[in-house]
């Protein structure tokens, strides 16, 4: 016990000095400097020593709400980010927008990321693909391009608004990624139905995906897409998904993951046909394409992982799909067109197969019309896409998915004649709140499935789970072969953060919180706790703006993390 306490000390010492500077280390970011030229670029590109060293890696940037921020340069940084919004939170969080270089091309991508192991954090931003001309379905649009490593990201609260390219690229291996309440919303391109492409992973491991209380809104294609990589842990929870042309969720070898209490309505809207089976559009064994689609994992990323098959865990449940009547309609209207199902028979037989995937689990799922309030927002929408689709599919060339002239943009804003560039509209102005009483409280925690952003109240009520669990609640850790303590998501944080851990065998497990000179604020756990990866919240109540430390004690493990409060 000694030598624990020991350690424990020596972190904070270690810790304490870049905290105490970082605790105060924001620097806000006007729209424009002093001269009226746009500032956000060279200040965050410029923040170093006369060696070119960050002045400080842990700096917090805060952006002003209501602003318009026009990048002048792409920012490149092997360092970390965090950026932020400030000021009154009634008022539309902070837009970044792409400008131009001097020969008149636009800036792309936004932002790239191509430091190892390094963390980035974004709250409240609005990321615009819109260009400065007003137009953003004229070329492939990138916004932010992880290149690195080991990379952690974590975005709270932000939007990412017409994006055809790419919102967020993950380019490097074993990257953590974390979304909670953002949206992505209009990514559309009126003569490719592949594009809108929002979180994208390539052929490179995942190691962890986090997705919770989001929305998708009209967007051609790729919610979250991982072609050939393996994803070792995801949560998706409580996202409420309204329309897509085609594939939505592409995560075809996942391991550790748990969809739960989403919404998927209108979704491939485009539909399935032989010639798309044939072609392996969609499925890669010429299969037909449903919403859930999973594989085994090839052997060679199976034993690269350390894993088997017979070990993956995947559980699916509590998830409510739907196709509104006018894509129906599509599909009827057009010979051999059909849509999706929720599994396919390669999926279904997965789950079905309880010796070689005794912990592929669904049940619960149902296909069941939300009944959303707002019906002119559905309406609008849903008959835009059933448009597109019919226009898209008369024009094609056979054999060829890439061609054709397919009308309008299907933009919701300039529905309500709004300024894509600079008006976007705060509240936006979509809305998901529904009606269908069944899946008000259809939920695997007994809330609204989808989003639940869409309803505040019961946002309020949501707690993170503290453990993984079945459609049947019966507890099913990711279990890693360490113990591991996680970084606090989100970090930097003004309310409450989620603390995840997991560990490799059962024992007397405690999980406490400290203030920077070691005082012991809150306990959050002290009990026996069978092997798992746990996630608990922790809740700021009376405390002050600072950095605070957390500490888990296990078997002979000892793990300490730091965190900021901002409030």
């Amino acid at each position: 016990m000694q030598k624990k306490l020991l350690l424990f000390s020596f972190l904070m010492a270690l810790f304490m000095a870049p905290i105490l500077l970082s605790a105060q280390d924001i620097v806000d970011i006007p729209p424009l400097d002093d001269e009226g030229e746009p500032a956000i670029a060279y200040t965050i590109i410029g923040d170093t020593t006369d060696t070119g060293e960050r002045i400080n890696p842990n700096r917090i940037y805060r952006l002003e709400r209501g602003g318009i921020y026009v990048l002048t340069a792409t920012i490149i940084a092997d360092y970390p980010l965090s950026l932020i919004a400030g000021g009154d939170e009634s008022l539309r969080p902070p837009i970044i927008v792409s400008g131009k270089f001097a020969d008149g091309v636009n800036i792309r991508p936004m932002f790239r990321f191509i430091g190892d192991n390094t963390r980035h954090e974004f709250k409240d931003i609005i990321f615009n693909g819109v260009d400065l001309d007003r137009l953003y379905d004229s070329e492939w649009i990138k916004g932010l391009v992880f290149e690195g490593d080991g990379i952690s990201a974590s975005f709270e609260g932000c939007v990412f608004n017409c994006f055809t390219g790419g919102a967020t690229r993950f380019e490097g291996a074993n990257a953590s990624i974390y979304f909670r309440d953002c949206v992505w919303r209009n990514g559309v391109w009126p003569t490719h139905m592949f594009v809108g492409q929002q979180v994208t992973m390539p052929a490179l491991p995942v190691d962890t995906l986090v997705v919770t209380n989001n929305t998708y809104f009209n967007n051609n294609a790729f919610w979250l897409f991982q072609e050939d990589g393996l994803a070792n842990f995801a949560v998706i929870e409580h996202n409420t998904i309204f329309t897509s042309l085609i594939d939505m969720m592409r995560l075809r070898y996942t391991s550790n993951t748990y969809i739960r209490s989403n919404i998927f309505y209108g979704t491939h809207a485009y539909g399935d046909s032989q010639e798309a089976q044939d072609g392996t559009w969609y499925e890669p064994d010429h299969s037909p394409y449903s919403i859930i689609s999973l594989y085994e994992v090839p052997s060679e990323l199976l034993d690269e992982a350390g894993m088997t098959e017979e070990g993956r865990t995947v559980v699916v449940s509590h998830n409510a799909y739907f196709s509104p009547q006018p894509i129906v309609d599509y599909w009827n209207s057009h010979a051999g067109i059909s849509g999706p199902a929720w599994m396919n028979e390669r999926t279904q037989g997965l789950f079905d197969d309880e010796v070689g995937h005794p912990n592929f689990i669904e049940g619960n799922n149902v296909n069941a019309d939300p009944n959303f309030t707002d019906t002119e927002m559905d309406d609008w929408v849903v008959g835009k896409v059933a448009d597109f689709c019919n226009t898209y599919r008369a024009t094609l060339t056979p054999g060829s998915p890439l061609s054709g002239d397919a009308g309008d943009n299907r933009n919701y804003d300039e529905h309500f004649g709004v300024d894509i560039l600079a008006g976007l509209m705060w509240p936006l102005p979509e809305n998901m709140a529904y009606q269908n009483a069944d899946l008000l409280v259809g939920g695997h925690d007994g809330l609204p499935v989808g989003d639940l952003n869409w309803f505040p109240d019961l946002r309020e009520q949501y707690v993170e789970p503290t453990e993984i669990t079945t459609a049947l609640n019966e507890p099913i850790a990711a279990v890693s072969a360490e113990y591991q303590l996680e970084n606090n998501f989100p970090n930097p944080f003004a309310s409450k953060t989620i603390i995840s851990f997991n560990i490799p065998k059962a024992g007397m497990t405690t999980l406490k919180v400290y203030d920077m000179f070691g005082k012991e604020i809150q306990t959050l756990v002290k009990e026996e706790l069978k092997a798992g990866k746990y996630e608990y919240e922790f809740n700021t109540r009376n405390l002050i703006s600072g950095s605070y430390f957390y500490q888990l004690q296990s078997g002979d493990y000892t793990g300490v993390k730091k965190m900021t409060i901002l409030k």
